[in-house]
Order: structure tokens, then C-alpha cells, then sequence
């Protein structure tokens, strides 16, 4: 009895001391992602699984719908592994611009992030609905207009866009809501607000939801608003394109009858210096190397490609995900060659 009991006790402290250098041997990385059913919440998603999937002991936990302004001061003081960002947005903390005029030492921050992989954030699809008497960006005045969390990066795009398509000046002739996005969305749903404008892709599953039991109609930017100075400013920031909606892309609710003009947009995942350069190489090769499984959940993410994996990258890479880049042949341009 006293042998069995002895065998027992060395089993059982040999599998606590295994399972003990299982959890030691486990890398936890924190991510911030951007609202559910967006490009960005499913580029996050993606990501997270393929690291659990595929990059041995690594596990990737998103949290969703924290503003990319404060994603950024975060990662910069080492609260957030990964994220989400917009080359603008980079810009403006490197310079201490918009948002971030009143950040102490941005240039300092800023220096402290790094490039993952970049994506196809989609069109920001200006939205709403066909019974609501609103066809041109000139109808919103009067009404309840969403433009985004304060101080986040969509927002003063959103404010840009819709007084330079219209004329409209903000809290005169039209009444701005400042809400998240998730919380957007559902203001929308519920019609509190009259007009929601977010970068997604196209299509958008959430936007999808909403057509299935609702007609919309989608706003176009015309020839003359895109020459105005605001939105022709918006056009020459990093990471922005001109993108066409398709008019039949959410259905036969979809009232647009021509294809819908709209700002587009390249964002990308970041991480930051002090992330080890192993743990940012396994999750970099596990994303690319499995890259058709987001293909097969969302074909618009076909846009990530090789060629286009860099694209408008304002940040240096992380030595790990240089790495990786360097062995898989990527071009990598000498701006983003990391210097750590």
C-alpha cells in the first residue's frame, strides 16, 4: 500500500510539473481588435485563430471595440500586444497632430510601433435608410448624424466627408452623435439616428443584417465633392483609395440603382518593440501560411496578398515578422526594414 501510495504521489507531482512547463512553455499575447461583423473584426479574428491553430504554445486574445486612437497609447506603453491601425492614423501620432496634440513625446510613441501585415479595410459606406427621405449627403440636414467615437480616427474623415459632400456644417444643421461603433450600429438598428459612415468591407456582413429585413441605400460621393478641399485633403492621407460599391451587393434592399462612389482605406495589424521577435515570427507565418481559410470566410480578403502585404505601411516591421517576411521572399521596402 505504502509503494502504491508513493507510485501514486510521483505520478500526480510529475503531471502537476508537466502541465506547470505546458503553462511556462505558453505565450499569451493581448490584441486589440474593432467591432464584430467589420474588416477589422474579422482580420483580428482570423489572425487569433490561426496562431492558436497553427503557432505552437501561442494563444492571441482579441478584445473588441476599443478605439484605435487609444489601441496605439496603449501598445506604445506596453498594455497591448496587437492591434489594429490606419497608416493616417500612425502619421498623426508621429507628428502630434489631431487626436494626439495634447499626447506628451508622440514622436516617442510612435517610435515604439511596428508594422504586422497590412489589409483591405474596405469603403466606408455612407448608410441609410430608403423610407427615411435622405438620397444625397445634402438631406442630412436636420438630423441625427453618426460620426464616430470622439477623438477616434474615423471621425474626423466622417466630418470631412459629409461637409465637404454637402455643405453641412456639424451641431448647426445637422445634430452629431458620438458613439462607438458597436453602439452605432445599434442606434441605427433601433432609428435613434438617422445616418451611420464606417469603413468595413464590401460587402459587410453587418450591413448585410441589416438589408436583409430593412431597404437601404447607400450615399454617393460625386465628382464635385470629391474635388472639395476637405475630402481631396482625406484623399492624399496614407492608406486611403477611391473605392465603387456595386449596387446589387446587399440585395434586392439595396435601392441604389448605379454603382456608389466611396472613400476607401488600407489599415493594417501592429504589434510593438518589446513583443519577442519569436512569438511575432510563429503568429506572422501561421497568418500567411494559412491564409486560405480567411479566404474561404471572406472572399474580399483576396486583396492580401503577397504583393499587396505591405501596402501602405507607414511604421517599420517587427524584426519577428521581417523575419519571416525576408525567409518567404516578400519585397520589402527599405523604409520598413526595422533598424532594432
Amino acid at each position: 500500500m505504502k509503494l502504491q501510495r508513493f507510485v501514486s504521489l510521483v505520478v500526480f507531482f510529475a503531471m502537476v510539473l508537466s502541465f506547470s512547463a505546458t503553462a511556462l512553455a505558453e505565450k499569451y499575447y493581448k490584441m486589440d481588435g474593432m467591432p464584430a461583423g467589420s474588416s477589422y473584426g474579422t482580420i483580428a479574428t482570423a489572425f487569433s485563430n490561426a496562431a492558436h491553430k497553427y503557432a505552437d504554445g501561442i494563444t492571441v486574445q482579441v478584445s473588441m471595440g476599443k478605439p484605435a486612437t487609444r489601441s496605439l497609447i496603449d501598445a506604445a506603453a506596453g498594455r497591448v500586444d496587437f492591434y489594429m491601425f490606419g497608416p493616417s492614423l500612425t502619421e498623426w501620432l508621429r507628428n502630434g497632430q489631431r487626436m494626439f496634440k495634447k499626447i506628451k513625446n508622440p514622436a516617442q510613441k510612435f517610435a515604439k510601433l511596428r508594422t504586422v501585415v497590412m489589409f483591405p479595410a474596405g469603403a466606408y459606406h455612407a448608410l441609410v435608410y430608403a423610407d427615411s427621405g435622405i438620397k444625397t449627403f445634402r438631406d442630412l440636414k436636420g438630423k441625427k448624424v453618426w460620426v464616430g467615437p470622439k477623438n477616434a480616427a474615423i471621425t474626423p474623415v466622417n466630418l470631412a466627408v459629409i461637409n465637404g459632400a454637402s455643405g453641412l456644417k456639424p451641431g448647426k444643421d445637422f445634430k452629431v452623435v458620438y458613439l462607438d461603433g458597436r453602439a452605432g450600429v445599434q442606434a441605427f438598428q433601433d432609428r435613434q439616428i438617422d445616418f451611420i459612415m464606417a469603413p468595413t468591407s464590401v460587402p459587410a456582413p453587418m450591413i448585410a443584417q441589416i438589408a436583409l429585413t430593412n431597404k437601404i441605400r447607400l450615399l454617393d460621393l460625386s465628382k464635385a465633392a470629391l474635388k472639395h478641399p476637405k475630402i481631396a485633403f482625406m484623399m492624399k492621407l496614407p492608406g486611403r483609395t477611391l473605392e465603387t460599391i456595386p449596387p446589387e451587393v446587399y440585395g434586392p434592399n439595396q435601392v441604389n440603382d448605379k454603382p456608389v462612389t466611396a472613400l476607401g482605406v488600407w489599415s493594417g495589424i501592429g504589434t510593438r518593440v518589446g513583443v519577442d521577435a519569436e512569438g511575432v515570427y510563429q503568429t506572422t507565418k501561421a497568418f500567411w501560411e494559412n491564409i486560405d481559410e480567411l479566404y474561404a470566410v471572406a472572399a474580399w480578403a483576396k486583396g492580401i496578398t503577397k504583393e499587396t502585404a505591405l501596402f501602405e505601411a507607414n511604421m517599420p516591421l517587427h524584426k519577428g515578422a521581417y523575419r519571416y517576411y525576408k525567409e518567404a521572399g516578400f519585397k520589402i521596402p527599405a523604409h520598413l526594414v526595422p533598424s532594432d
